[in-house]
């Protein structure tokens, strides 16, 4: 799998408090420095080399994986009811019916590769064909690729919006829980392509 490059999403913190010129000035220089949001929305687990493992050593680490989007899920989901729940009365009806979508969305994303992981875990502890196991785990992956896209048109959608309704403190705080999040589903995307590749020798 192939990475792509980070595309930066920039934050227009000057239109959202309004300062005054000389302020602006400094807050353009915290711009420059860091201050937009660079998020990696399309970049893929990195490819890893395919290992022999026995069936118990796929089951545990496809488990783990499982386990992990689960809490990718939730964390996500969280993030979002979060906003809807301090900001939604900020928001035109329209557009707190758009985050809904997009919580809803990921969620059914994150969960595919939730229980796509569960069932790679499951084959491998009952023993069944390679082919099996493996076809569930490259269902694990494209699950996680999906979630991957879908995070990157929810972000091109959502942080327009959100940038022109948050203060500059608020998009600090949402710069970090976009941070968390990224963090968290790029782990889940390395923890699911990390599943062994199940072999005859495997057992």
């Amino acid at each position: 799998m192939s990475t792509q490059a980070s595309k930066p999403l920039m934050i227009p913190v000057t239109t959202v408090m309004r300062p005054q010129p000389a302020f602006g000035l400094r807050l353009g220089g915290l711009l420059a420095m860091g201050l937009a949001i660079t998020a990696a929305v399309v970049t893929a687990a990195p490819a890893q080399a395919a290992t022999v493992a026995d069936s118990t050593t796929i089951a545990s680490v496809a488990t783990a994986a499982a386990q992990r989007a689960a809490t990718v899920r939730k964390e996500a989901s969280g993030t979002l009811q979060s906003y809807l729940d301090d900001y939604g009365d900020r928001l035109s009806s329209a557009e707190r019916q758009r985050v809904t979508y997009w919580q809803r969305t990921g969620d059914r994303s994150l969960r595919q590769v939730q229980v796509q992981s569960r069932r790679t875990a499951t084959l491998a502890r009952s023993g069944a064909s390679p082919s099996r196991v493996n076809a569930a785990r490259r269902s694990a992956i494209a699950a996680h690729a999906q979630a991957r896209r879908d995070v990157d048109a929810a972000l091109t959608e959502l942080v327009p919006v959100l940038s022109q309704r948050l203060s500059f403190l608020e998009l600090l705080q949402a710069r970090a829980d976009l941070e968390a999040s990224l963090t968290g589903l790029d782990q889940l995307g390395r923890d699911v392509a990390g599943i062994p590749v199940a072999t005859a020798a495997a057992g």
